[in-house]
Order: structure tokens, then sequence, then C-alpha cells
């Protein structure tokens, strides 16, 4: 049984990675890179990154 404890949006940096989104959600890798690509919205490409402002990611959560 894993105890860890999920870490609150707020407690990410304020621009998130891939993997932070991924993480957030309980996704797999591939479905998070789907998510980042599918316009629903704003990303940024930085290299082979793809960044998403955490205030961005969460109207986009909440429906905004």
């Amino acid at each position: 049984m894993d105890n860890k404890k999920k870490r609150s949006l707020d407690e990410y940096d304020e621009v998130m990675e891939t993997k932070d989104v991924r993480e957030y959600l309980g996704i797999s890798r591939d479905k998070a890179y789907e998510l980042m690509s599918s316009g629903k919205f704003y990303v940024v490409q930085s290299g082979r990154s793809k960044l998403v402002a955490r205030e961005v990611f969460r109207a986009w959560l909440h429906g905004g």
C-alpha cells in the first residue's frame, strides 16, 4: 500500500512540465503527452519539453 500523500496543485512550480501533469492527474506517460498535445490548453514547447502555466492548467481542470 502506498502511503505517499498527493501533492496539492499549489505545491507544483508555476510552470509545469508533462511529468508534473502526469503525476498530478495520476495518468500514464503516453496519456500525459497526448493531453499536452491536445490543444485543450495553451502549452509552450521548449526544446523537447512541453510546459503549461499552473494557472492555465488549473483553469482547464476546473472547466474554465
